[in-house]
């Protein structure tokens, strides 16, 4: 039987830069591995910090997902924390991840032990990655993720770039 909740989540949409780069220089089966390597590293993140689980891959990306948004400062933690564990192994080094947070109401269907999300929310945030693949920094904060701003280099985007949507991108 499926069980249904009505819930607010955030999510971190974690994207590889360069990832055509990476496929052709490497070939399919060596790139396939250096993804696995950085899963590997982005689970162990995950085990160190339960209040956020991983809700699915996508290819070269990994969405991240938490209900508890007074966690969303944590998040950007999260994301922290699994580069410097990417730069720390020799294999791994080079590769640089995007993170683009945003959060809103979903509707979440548990089949067994596999959670579905499904809401608005998740179709903004596929579209903030393709806009945050435009843009110079790190990390991509909606005005719907809690974070306190004066923590980061921060940088407020124009309120046109992505109605009605406030976007913040953090170096």
């Amino acid at each position: 039987m499926e069980a249904v909740k009505e819930q607010i989540c955030g999510f971190m949409w974690l994207d590889l830069r360069q990832s055509t780069h990476w496929l052709r220089a490497l070939g399919t089966a060596a790139y396939a591995h250096l993804l696995q390597k950085c899963w590997d590293k982005l689970a162990n993140c995950l085990d160190l910090n339960k209040s956020f689980g991983l809700y699915q891959y996508v290819g070269d990306a990994a969405i991240v997902v938490w209900d508890d948004l007074a966690q969303s400062e944590a998040a950007i933690a999260l994301y922290q924390m699994f580069q410097a564990a990417l730069q720390a192994d020799v294999h791994t080094q080079q590769c640089r991840f995007r993170a683009t947070l945003h959060a809103g109401e979903t509707v979440r269907i548990r089949r067994g032990e596999t959670d579905f999300y499904h809401g608005l929310v998740l179709h903004d945030l596929a579209r903030l990655v393709n806009l945050h693949s435009q843009l110079i920094g790190n990390v991509l904060v909606t005005n719907m993720i809690d974070v306190k701003l004066s923590r980061y280099c921060a940088n407020l985007l124009p309120s046109d770039l992505y109605p009605p949507l406030q976007l913040v991108e953090i170096s």
